[in-house]
């Protein structure tokens, strides 16, 4: 599922559940089982689970809360080959971060050959970074909970999407809904070095260069385990074509949306299709401005 706004009115509708409420049944072993579905089905799904009596879990006045997520796994995949070749018995490590309480978690997760997942986790300290050395409770943790010691994995993959929670009324069963999902593989240096030369050019020290101011202005965070430097991103995709749309009206057009129409409208023939968009973004604007 791509989007979840067109299912906020059913979602708004459903009585709601705290996350104090669902922590007295954590589900931390259970059965799960996971669809890819469309916005339609999935509409139908929260019209059904309305009627029926399922609650939405609602933190600090909001029904669909973020997530971001750093995957790890071994040198060679390990954990994720082994997921992919369709063994039952398999194994997540991952760090994740519920960005409306601010809360972050080292977890394991563990499937069984009969289909239940056990997960483990430990919280770790506010303001935790993933430029942080792990602890030795982090160490103890993985090491107990999981087949692989932490020296032995690093970031494979980070994953960012939004969530609705449902809960049923015996608080026995959950339904999640995740969409808006967008991942991302972290690039060590010498990758993105060899990936911008081929791509556009730039020189080595070039590169480094902007990977050091990226870094200095929060855009990515950089990560050392002895000579490797792996970088991954600290904003979404979205937000940094939303910002830069933003600083290119700025600069060229005054911040004028108005003016560059024009100007691309005056420079270019648009299609009946084209047109047609351009209408129905403009009346949707119309009606949400105040």
């Amino acid at each position: 599922m791509d989007d979840i706004s067109s299912t906020s009115g059913v979602i708004a509708s459903m009585e709601a559940i705290s996350l104090e409420e669902m922590d007295a049944v954590k589900l931390m072993n259970r059965i799960d089982t996971k669809y890819v579905t469309t916005e339609g089905t999935a509409l139908e799904i929260l019209r059904d689970a309305a009627e029926m009596g399922y609650r939405a879990c609602e933190i600090e006045g909001e029904r669909v809360t973020s997530y971001h997520s750093m995957y790890y796994d071994t040198p060679d995949l390990e954990m994720f080959r082994i997921h992919r070749s369709g063994r039952k018995v398999r194994q997540k490590i991952r760090v994740r971060t519920y960005r409306i309480t601010g809360m972050t978690f080292l977890e394991v997760k563990r499937k069984n050959n009969k289909g239940r997942t056990k997960k483990k986790r430990m919280r770790l300290p506010e303001g935790y970074s993933l430029t942080d050395r792990w602890s030795k409770e982090a160490e103890e943790f993985v090491g107990k909970e999981s087949w692989y010691r932490l020296q032995e994995v690093s970031p494979a993959c980070t994953t960012d999407f939004r969530r609705v929670t449902l809960v049923n009324k015996e608080r026995t069963e959950r339904i999640t809904f995740d969409a808006s999902l967008e991942f991302t593989n972290p690039r060590t240096g010498r990758e993105a070095v060899d990936y911008l030369q081929k791509s556009v050019g730039w020189s080595r020290s070039t590169t480094l260069t902007m990977l050091r101011r990226m870094t200095e202005k929060g855009l990515i965070v950089c990560e050392t385990d002895g000579e490797v430097m792996t970088y991954r991103p600290l904003i979404r995709r979205e937000d940094a074509a939303r910002e830069e749309t933003r600083s290119f009206l700025d600069r060229v057009y005054q911040g004028s949306v108005g003016l560059m129409l024009n100007a691309m409208t005056r420079e270019q023939k648009l299609s009946r299709r084209e047109i047609e968009e351009l209408y129905e973004i403009l009346r949707q604007a119309e009606e949400d401005a105040p």
